[in-house]
């Protein structure tokens, strides 16, 4: 990688987080331009060179995300998941505890409702193009994959919003039994 590439990551990563930054007090409509150029101290120009507008930066972050889901479950079959829920948990997790601050504030937003239902359309068209072994129909498959994402995705912004309750990974773990055994494992 020569110089000029990570000049324009570190400032795109910079742009990137100010916007995250932002999204724990405002609203995405109300995010300006200026105020990400003002947190992450650079010149609106500098912004300009990356992004067009406030809306691509929201938007280069959502397909960061959806390419990294695409390529996992582009390598896991539907019945990889059924077989073993962890493994789709334990990627998601490392995703998040790669950049933590960064995912959390995404992760946490009211207004992001949209990109998860992006995220959720776009995982179940990967997986109809996959053939499934086993006695489940296209039909059910739609919708164990429908309550499987979105159950997910709703624990860990509940974590994020309950500012940890538990530990990040216990919450793999609790994901994981849930999955599996349902909720009757832990009437028991």
């Amino acid at each position: 990688m020569n110089k000029t590439d990570l000049r324009v990551k570190k400032t795109k990563r910079l742009i990137r987080n100010s916007f995250a930054k932002l999204l724990a007090g405002k609203d995405l409509t109300r995010i300006t331009v200026t105020d990400i150029v003002r947190l992450a101290e650079i010149n609106r120009k500098t912004f300009y060179n990356h992004f067009g507008c406030v809306q691509d930066v929201m938007d280069d972050i959502e397909n960061e995300i959806l390419e990294g889901m695409e390529l996992f479950l582009k390598t896991h079959t539907p019945n990889d998941i059924l077989n073993d829920p962890s493994i789709l948990f334990r990627a998601i997790t490392e995703v998040i505890k790669g950049n933590y601050e960064f995912y959390s504030q995404i992760l946490s937003m009211h207004e992001n409702m949209n990109f998860f239902t992006k995220l959720i359309r776009r995982m179940r068209e990967i997986y109809q193009q996959k053939e499934i072994v086993g006695p489940t129909s296209r039909e059910e498959w739609d919708f164990i994959l429908e309550y499987t994402f979105s159950g997910l995705f709703a624990i860990y912004r509940y974590w994020i919003q309950s500012d940890h309750a538990i530990p990040l990974e216990d919450l793999a773990n609790l994901t994981e039994r849930l999955c599996i055994n349902g909720v009757r494992d832990f009437t028991r």
